[in-house]
């Protein structure tokens, strides 16, 4: 189901466009005909599906005033989202400074901010999957399709929450998923690193033979990590490999 919702304002009040519900990644079998229509008082817009059937409602409407979008993916192995794309591309209000990624036991989920001090995020995903590797590996395809609008993002927060400790929910995951989804935010110059991450994520920031320091977050100026007994020295390696090559990181814990 997809929700669209007017404005208060509108007489008419919410405007609910059913989509199918289907666990599906093929194409409809039949592709409804919509008339293209522009909502131009439509400010919050909220999906929930596949994403099949987002590529086909977003493909017929342009929201020029958009500035709330939420999209919630079930489970899916593959996601092909050009349409959306495009889409956001025609809305002149959606503007982003800062992103937190929340990786928990049942689904990860994005914030985007349009400025640091804003309370409301400006657009959210989230993506019902499981174990980390997956979800890291989600989120990289999604924002490696929409990276361009998301290039201006400056501050960036990672976190992961779960209620055990199961070698299922926080199996170590390869440096190239987190390599794949980082290099997406070349922009930022803050990262701030929640404690169930500190370790994955100082492994993941190690170099490799004959990577270059600046190529991963070549902007980055400030690193904040959450601190405990066991991660003292922490990131250690890339603050170091930074420092060498001219292009310093302050490293700040908390």
């Amino acid at each position: 189901m997809a929700f669209i919702h007017a404005p208060a304002e509108d007489p008419c009040g919410p405007l609910l466009i059913p989509v199918p519900n289907h666990y599906v990644e093929k194409q409809p079998t039949h592709t409804p005909i919509l008339t293209p229509v522009t909502l131009p008082n439509l400010h919050s817009f909220r999906f929930r599906g596949v994403s099949t059937y987002l590529e086909v409602l977003v493909h017929r409407i342009t929201t020029p005033r958009l500035e709330k979008l939420e999209i919630d993916f079930f489970n899916q192995l593959t996601f092909s989202v050009p349409r959306l794309l495009q889409f956001m591309n025609t809305t002149k209000n959606l503007r982003f400074e800062s992103a937190k990624f929340l990786f928990s036991g049942e689904h990860v989920s994005v914030e985007v901010y349009p400025c640091g001090e804003a309370e409301m995020y400006a657009f959210f995903i989230s993506i019902n999957c499981c174990q980390l590797g997956w979800q890291v590996s989600s989120v990289a395809q999604i924002f490696n399709l929409l990276g361009q609008i998301f290039s201006s993002v400056a501050h960036l927060t990672l976190k992961h929450e779960v209620h055990s400790l199961s070698s299922e929910e926080h199996n170590e995951v390869d440096r190239a998923r987190w390599h794949k989804l980082l290099r997406l935010f070349s922009n930022v110059k803050t990262l701030r690193i929640a404690l169930g991450l500190v370790e994955e994520l100082s492994r993941c920031l190690e170099l490799d033979d004959g990577e270059l320091p600046s190529e991963l977050l070549p902007k980055l100026q400030e690193l904040t990590y959450s601190e405990s007994g066991n991660t003292g020295d922490a990131f250690a390696s890339f603050i170091d490999a930074r420092r060498n090559a001219g292009h310093p990181v302050v490293l700040t814990r908390y």
